[in-house]
Parts: C-alpha cells; structure tokens; sequence
C-alpha cells in the first residue's frame, strides 16, 4: 500500500493545456468558399474536441495553393445523426447532398463545425514557410496551432 501511495503522488496531475488556436487543412474549394463567407459549417469526420469552440482556426488550403488562406473562429462543434445534420446545416456547407453522401459514406453520425470569417490582417504562410520559420507541418485534418499566433496582426 505504501508503494501505491508513493506512486500516486510522484505522478503528475493530466494537466487540461489551454490551447489558443488550431489549423483546419481544407481542399482549396472549399477554403476559398470559407475565405469568401460562402461556407459556414465544415464538415468533419473526426472533429477537434469541444476545447475548439471560442478559438481562432487557421484555414490552410491543400495542394496546390498549399496557404493559410484565412481565419476565423470556431463558434460550435455539432454532432448529429447524418441525415438529421444534412436537414439543419447543408444549406450552410458548400456542398451537394451527394457529396455529402458520399464524404459520410455509412457513417451513422457527422459533425459540423460552425465558423465565423474574421476581419483581421493575416499573414498567408504557404507550406514552406510554415516548416522553415515555424517548423509546423500542416495537419491532414486539423491540429493545435499555438505557434502561429504572430500570423495574425
């Protein structure tokens, strides 16, 4: 018993990190939609945790233009089952129903996440600048991005 409680107090308490900002990776059409207000809800199989909501999201466009192309933040992460999602958000996600289709596949839920575009000067890193200056790679999905906080002016 006393090598558990030794054990119990030498273990460091999981410390909840109190993260800023994260970087969605987007196929270009639908990060410039994003970048022009057109969209408003992203579509994610495996959505960031609710820690998200109320944080700046970095919209990097893929290959080819393989930029940060704007900001915004994220105002909700909704899960739902996927034909009731479609109902309420598709007007809202750039998309044909059968392209919503066929990203869901036979999923029996999907996730929306809400953004805002933000007004606010931005520094457009492409993919190179990011790993150089930064030594951040985009994510395939998305991913915490803390040491991007100079990108916004």
């Amino acid at each position: 018993m006393a090598t558990r409680e030794i054990f119990r107090r030498r273990t460091p308490l999981l410390q909840k990190h109190n993260h800023t900002m994260l970087m969605f990776s987007v196929k270009p059409r639908w990060a410039r939609m994003i970048a022009r207000g057109e969209k408003a809800h992203e579509l994610r199989r495996r959505p960031p945790s609710r820690q998200a909501i109320g944080k700046i999201a970095l919209i990097y466009a893929t290959a080819p233009l393989s930029e940060i192309v704007c900001a915004c933040r994220v105002e909700d992460i909704e899960n739902e089952e996927t034909e009731l999602l479609w109902q309420r958000v598709g007007q809202h996600t750039g998309c044909t129903k059968l392209e919503y289709d066929e990203y869901f596949g036979q999923c029996d839920f999907a996730n929306a996440v809400r953004l805002t575009l933000l007004d606010v000067p931005l520094y457009r890193a492409n993919r190179a600048e990011l790993k150089m200056r930064f030594q951040f790679s985009p994510p395939q999905s998305w991913r915490w991005a803390d040491d991007l906080q100079e990108l916004i002016g």
